[in-house]
């Protein structure tokens, strides 16, 4: 389960047994106004991530510094590749 903390800029994987007690597997992405993070399985078992990276909107368009951190790991998801992609 994807989980982000806004204020502490920071997504983390978290895992459960038994959706009671959970721990940390892996942070996924650190920084830039890190908000509302995905997660979602490929054909081939590596895990995407997505996170979107939140800034203060200066228009009704939302702001042009925005973007979206597309992250890929394999098993055990404890390293994570990232490409940052623009919002245009």
């Amino acid at each position: 389960m994807p989980a982000y903390w806004h204020g502490h800029g920071a997504s983390v994987l978290l895992r459960s047994t038994d959706g009671v007690r959970w721990r940390r597997v892996s942070t996924i992405h650190e920084g830039e106004a890190n908000d509302e993070t995905a997660i979602a399985f490929l054909p081939d078992g590596r895990m995407l991530a997505t996170a979107r990276l939140e800034v203060e909107a200066d228009s009704i368009l939302g702001h042009a510094d925005a973007s979206t951190v597309l992250a890929v790991a394999a098993p055990p998801f404890k390293r994570w590749s990232h490409v940052k992609s623009a919002v245009t």
